[in-house]
């Protein structure tokens, strides 16, 4: 275990830009519908996540792409989609591609169909239109996601790279971001390679 931010800066000499805890509750977020249908993920009580994008954004001046990978899925999945919402809140255009072909963590955290997602679009089976899905993450406020698909054997060999998917999306959207948990099934250096 680490003290804090200062801790984990002098041990690995990166610095820390962000702190992510436990969400907040606030009651008062749970009296509308729309509120109540928005996933638990959704970090709606906080500033935490608009302000590590705004870092990120600030840093890299123009943020079209952005992957993350971890070896657990559901914190790359949270922090996948809690960054597409901060970018929304910013009028950006955002996505997510859920990368995660074992368990569709972004796909089951947002309560979405897990296919058709971008295994059959890679493969050419459906294009890219086909397999968006707009999830609501706020009142008014929704985000297109790519669910993972199904699962493929290695002798199906995608038409299509995944950077040459993303590249081609970060065109239509202001904000890309690709959840990439690391995964046996999908080799890690392809995935996060997609992001600039």
């Amino acid at each position: 275990r680490v003290a804090d931010a200062r801790e984990i800066e002098r041990l690995v000499s990166i610095p820390v830009i962000a702190r992510v805890g436990a969400a907040e509750r606030v009651p008062e977020r749970s009296r509308r519908r729309a509120d109540r249908e928005v996933s638990p993920i959704i970090d709606q009580a906080t500033d935490t996540y608009r302000q590590l994008y705004l870092s990120l954004a600030d840093a890299a001046a123009s943020l079209p792409v952005i992957a993350i990978t971890g070896d657990e899925p559901a914190v790359v999945a949270t922090l996948s989609v809690n960054l597409a919402v901060a970018a929304s809140h910013q009028a950006r255009h955002a996505l997510v591609i859920d990368a995660d072909v074992t368990v569709h963590s972004v796909s089951a955290a947002l309560h979405i169909p897990p296919a058709p997602g971008a295994t059959e679009s890679l493969t050419g089976e459906v294009e890219w239109p086909e397999v968006i899905v707009h999830a609501v993450v706020g009142r008014d406020r929704t985000i297109d996601v790519i669910p993972a698909g199904r699962r493929r054997t290695p002798s199906e060999v995608a038409a299509r790279t995944l950077r040459q998917a993303v590249a081609h999306l970060a065109r239509r959207y202001d904000t890309v971001v690709v959840s990439a948990p690391w995964l046996r099934e999908a080799a890690l250096e392809e995935t996060v390679s997609a992001s600039p």
